[in-house]
């Protein structure tokens, strides 16, 4: 429940914060990233090939996938996931604190 916790604690932060901008990304590990470099192959997620530290994602070939930070019209994509978290639930996590704090 660790990055559940963190969410949250990222919720009540930006809450009590009121920053006057912000933005939540989720993390895209890029070649030459200790993230990306480091991964090591993984089959303990259906659809997701490479593992570093508990988190799960795919390495595409940025020069020829599509690839973006939130994607036409704003549509954002998540290719990454926890052993507690599904890509779509990190998803929805993010719309909900950026539509809750601001």
């Amino acid at each position: 429940m660790k990055h559940l916790q963190d969410v949250e604690q990222t919720r009540i932060w930006l809450q009590i914060a009121k920053p006057d901008d912000f933005d939540i990304n989720v993390i895209t590990p890029y070649p030459g990233s200790k993230i990306y470099d480091d991964a090591v192959p993984s089959t303990k997620h259906k659809g997701y090939f490479w593992e570093y530290k508990g988190l799960y994602f795919n390495k595409p070939l940025y020069n020829k996938d599509n690839s973006y930070y939130k994607g036409k019209g704003g549509q954002s994509f998540v290719d990454s996931r926890t052993d507690e978290l599904t890509s779509e639930r990190i998803h929805e996590l993010r719309e909900e604190i950026q539509k809750c704090t601001k």
